[in-house]
């Protein structure tokens, strides 16, 4: 029985990619890190599967989400 769900309104496993992401879209749109070392900063299997959740998430591959969303000088 989940105690997480009830309360936050998503599955715990939804929450945290959510909130990875998120933290991914900051450090995409802060600095030119590359974005596989993003992926394994943020313990995704791969960045094949990274690119997939990001997309689920933001409807955007990483990439071009920096390219349209960065604050980089």
């Amino acid at each position: 029985m989940s105690f997480f769900h009830p309360q936050a309104g998503e599955p715990l496993k939804g929450y945290v990619l959510q909130t990875k992401i998120q933290h991914v879209q900051l450090l995409l749109t802060t600095n030119a890190m590359p974005v596989s070392d993003i992926a394994a900063m943020f313990s995704f299997s791969s960045s094949s599967h990274f690119t997939k959740v990001f997309e689920y998430f933001t409807k955007e591959t990483p990439t071009a989400y920096r390219t349209q969303h960065s604050h980089l000088v």
